[in-house]
């Protein structure tokens, strides 16, 4: 009995998700979504398909924007992307548990045939020609500096390296929950000032506990995206210049990670794998700036390309870097005339 109600469940899973998979095609829908929508029915069979039947399929040609706009539509379609989005996760760190084992006992094995690298001469001079310095805190080596020696860091670009970057109409303001939030308005202005033809802000869902929506709104010239329906980002986000400011600690690791569970974050995952520029303003404090997975996520940004423009510490701790040298570091990607 148990067996054939399992053999008929496999059964309808497999042609649920060979409809939707085939059916998806012709809906005008960003590929992230279709997506969401096939991995959702690959997990929960049956269900995934009633659930994009439900909220995404186009009824009529030509209705499909208006069938989507319902507010509850846009929240099932958010929700199935983080659903799928977390269940590839989870299956992924199924899988490289075993392989993550195995390297941490090979590392151990490693690290103790080797001395500590990073307090050599060769190593600090290796290094330094890469434009990173090694630092000395009381209590013990920090390795490499989480940024380099001066001005914007990550990986280090020259006046000409900047003047034949890819210039850019849109400009995006992404931010995160943290205190420093409330200069987003002021971070707007900046770039709108700049010469930005399209400015879009889009919060992450914390930063709305620091600042309104409603604040960046009336910045003029600017859209605030806080929806994946939002026409200003579909069919998908059009290229641009990426500005992440500020970036708190959660975001960072998890863009680091490549965890895209909002639209925030996957705006900004996608910008870095179409290698368009990405600018990133951490905004923490001493703790969790030494915080070891904060220094990783520091060092991994820039090997993809990512800029990192430090905090400040004008002696009250480090904040957010001062809005006009977030704002010369996008300065470069503006298309101009």
């Amino acid at each position: 009995m148990l067996e054939g109600v399992m053999l008929l469940w496999f059964l309808l899973a497999g042609i649920s998700l060979l409809f939707v998979a085939i059916d998806i095609r012709a809906t005008p829908e960003s590929p992230v979504l279709k997506w969401g929508f096939v991995l959702l029915t690959t997990y929960t069979g049956v269900f995934g398909s009633f659930l994009y039947v439900l909220g995404c399929r186009e009824p009529l040609p030509r209705r499909h924007e208006r069938y989507v706009g319902a507010r509850w539509r846009q929240t099932l379609g958010s929700t199935m992307h983080c659903v799928a989005d977390d269940g590839v996760c989870i299956l992924a760190g199924a899988v490289l548990q075993d392989q993550d084992a195995d390297a941490g006992a090979r590392a151990t094995r490693r690290a103790a045939r080797i001395k500590q690298p990073w307090k050599s001469s060769r190593y600090r001079d290796h290094h330094a020609s890469h434009g990173f310095a090694i630092v000395r805190r009381p209590g013990g080596w920090l390795g490499d500096s989480l940024f380099g020696r001066a001005g914007v860091k990550g990986k280090q670009m020259s006046a000409d390296t900047a003047a034949d970057a890819k210039s850019f109409d849109v400009a995006y303001l992404v931010l995160s929950g943290t205190t420093t939030a409330a200069r987003c308005p002021e971070l707007l202005r900046g770039l709108v000032g700049l010469g930005f033809s399209t400015v879009i802000a889009i919060p992450t869902p914390n930063a709305s506990r620091v600042v309104a929506p409603r604040d960046l709104a009336e910045v003029d010239r600017v859209q605030v995206v806080q929806s994946y329906f939002d026409l200003a980002i579909r069919p998908r986000p059009p290229r641009g210049v990426v500005l992440f400011a500020p970036c708190s600690f959660n975001s960072l690791n998890k863009l680091a990670h490549g965890i895209a569970d909002n639209l925030a974050l996957s705006v900004v995952a996608e910008a870095i794998g179409r290698s368009t520029p990405v600018i990133v303003g951490p905004s923490l404090n001493a703790p969790l700036l030494g915080h070891p997975e904060a220094r990783a996520s520091l060092k991994r940004l820039p090997t993809w390309g990512v800029l990192i423009v430090p905090p400040v510490d004008d002696g009250e701790g480090p904040r957010l870097a001062p809005s006009p040298l977030l704002i010369d570091a996008v300065r470069p990607y503006v298309r101009r005339g």
